[in-house]
């Protein structure tokens, strides 16, 4: 009898080869993904610390830059503001995604505030 078992769910694949099952190869190096020091999973959450970072530049920029033209009140520019916050583009990360929710819901939170301040100030302004 031969030393392999026979796979009956795909022929063509042995269970002595490891490397299909992560387990490296005959000779001795490692499974693909794997670097030195570090594994997988290090990896991805470093990539997804940086799309994290990208991400609140990006969302910080694009509120600097809404609003800015000549003739809007303050609702208009908060509203333009809030909209440019809402677009932009999520990353797809695997760890990590509560902070992207946090940053977004912290710049969404000052700028609804200032919106209700001056939709109540606006209020107060008809009223009198």
């Amino acid at each position: 009898m031969s030393r392999s078992l026979y796979n009956p769910f795909m022929p063509s694949v042995h269970f002595r080869d490891r490397a299909v099952f992560g387990g490296g190869d005959s000779n001795g190096t490692t499974p693909l993904g794997f670097n030195e020091g570090g594994t997988t999973e290090d990896a991805q959450r470093a990539k997804d610390d940086a799309a994290i970072a990208e991400y609140v530049t990006a969302l910080t920029m694009n509120i600097g830059g809404a609003g800015n033209a000549q003739g809007l009140d303050t609702i208009a520019k908060t509203g333009l503001k809030i909209q440019a916050a809402k677009s932009t583009p999520r990353p797809g990360v695997t760890y990590g995604s509560e902070k992207i929710s946090a940053a977004l819901n912290s710049k969404l939170s000052e700028l609804n505030k200032i919106m209700q301040d001056a939709q109540s100030g606006g209020a107060a302004d008809l009223a009198s």
